[in-house]
């Protein structure tokens, strides 16, 4: 079952998304995304505890962990340390979140996923992040994990237990994303130029056009927005 946590506890495990997050963007500077070994326990320190570090491989299933966290798993058992993905317990929320791979590599950005899942036998709300890591700075070669959660109280909402949340974050200004024109049926290139009140305008680099889009549009509608790198 999931530890009991007091207030503060509670309150600081909210945070740990953040903070993750803050991490991974420090040590983007100018490349799209920073290397496996620059977020690691030492960085994260009591965090580390819920974060799983994935080596990912050309064929995903043959990904394999680097460092697993015992706050995600559900028991302790064998060290994941070296294993393949595929050898992660069924039971525990790690399982879960693993699913969501794809998905972040898809993105190519900081993925941000939050719903229920069972973890140990227990239904439990989580909320994770998924952070694409590079050696190079270009091709992702690894995802950082990072989840916490509490359990379902009874009582709660039942729509709680099959709501799921998942967002693409982090947009800011120099970066450069791909916008899907409708009317031409293609992909637009475009830089950010400024952030104001969830508003992003960018510019075009082909015609140096300026469009005004929502924030929030461009970290969860996939189809119609692409990341491609930090300017």
């Amino acid at each position: 079952m999931p530890d009991a946590s007091t207030p503060k506890d509670v309150q600081n495990q909210r945070r740990l998304v953040t903070r993750m997050l803050r991490h991974w963007d420090e040590r983007t500077s100018e490349r799209r995304f920073p290397s496996k070994s620059e977020i690691n326990a030492q960085v994260a320190g009591a965090d580390w505890a819920h974060c799983a570090l994935v080596a990912v491989a050309a064929d995903l299933e043959q990904s394999h962990f680097l460092a697993v966290g015992p706050k995600l798993l559900d028991a302790p058992g064998p060290s994941l340390e070296g294993q393949p993905i595929g050898a992660c317990p069924n039971s525990s929320l790690l399982h879960a979140l693993l699913a969501y791979l794809p998905r972040c590599l898809e993105s190519v950005g900081p993925l941000a996923v939050s719903g229920s899942a069972q973890h140990g036998g227990y239904d439990i709300l989580y909320r994770a992040i998924l952070l694409p890591l590079s050696e190079d700075g270009a091709a992702i070669d690894g995802i950082l994990v990072a989840a916490n959660y509490r359990d379902l109280r009874p009582g709660e909402d039942k729509q709680l237990r099959t709501r799921r949340e998942v967002v693409v974050l982090s947009v800011k200004k120099g970066q450069i994303w791909e916008v899907f024109d409708a009317l031409l049926g293609a992909w637009d290139k475009k830089v950010v130029l400024s952030l104001e009140n969830g508003r992003a305008t960018l510019r075009s680099k082909t015609n140096f056009q300026k469009s005004v889009h929502v924030v929030s549009d461009m970290t969860s509608r996939l189809e119609r927005f692409r990341f491609i790198a930090h300017g």
